[in-house]
């Protein structure tokens, strides 16, 4: 992943993987894969989940050196907290 992200030019890197709990680790091999291209200079962005069910965040959101992205509904099912982030111009 991180070697043809690398030899793409490529800036962001953007997974909504879901796994289950076993997978749910920061040592997981995707894990690792992510945080290897996080020091390669590449912003990877993971979705905590995919299934839509409570649990510990799956791999790769819960590695080390990710950005860690979750949702609600409507009804703001699954979701504990809100984070807003502001971008300036």
């Amino acid at each position: 992943m991180v070697d043809q992200a690398l030899i793409d030019e490529i800036d962001v890197i953007s997974i909504s993987f879901g796994n289950n709990e076993e997978l749910a680790f920061p040592n997981s091999t995707l894990s690792m894969a992510a945080d290897s291209a996080v020091e390669a200079g590449i912003v990877v962005v993971a979705s905590a989940g995919n299934d839509g069910a409570y649990g510990p965040i799956s791999s790769p959101a819960c590695a080390r050196n990710v950005i860690c992205v979750g949702a609600t509904d409507d009804f703001d099912n699954h979701g504990r907290k809100a984070i807003t982030f502001s971008v300036p111009d």
